[in-house]
């Protein structure tokens, strides 16, 4: 997700339960990612496959309204997609509907992945 700074050299990326502040007026994003299985694919090798959700949650100010979120889990998904990061392939990407959080437009991207070791 680095890529995302290289566009948006001021806005906020954290790990979820990063004890970061969040900027007042202006964009940030959290993210994680979940394990949902580990198995190994062929008997007898030490080779294994980890199948997960990688999540991107965009928050936007109010005022900003929505086309702000949706522009950057549209630039969300196009980094991940196009990433090159070895052995992880991301297979399959859904966006919710927008959430009002206090003061904040949220949007959740999730990336379903898959690694291989």
């Amino acid at each position: 997700m680095d890529g995302m700074t290289a566009l948006h050299p001021t806005i906020v990326l954290m790990g979820e339960n990063a004890d970061v502040d969040v900027p007042d007026n202006s964009a940030w994003i959290r993210m994680s990612a979940t394990i949902v299985d580990i198995f190994h694919p062929c008997i007898g090798k030490d080779d294994t496959e980890t199948d997960g959700i990688f999540s991107v949650q965009v928050f936007t100010p109010i005022g900003h309204g929505a086309g702000e979120a949706s522009q950057l889990i549209d630039e969300a998904r196009a980094i991940l997609k196009n990433s090159g990061l070895t052995g992880i392939e991301f297979l399959s990407f859904g966006v919710s509907t927008g959430e009002l959080e206090s003061d904040w437009y949220s949007l959740l991207l999730r990336a379903d992945f898959r690694a291989q070791d």
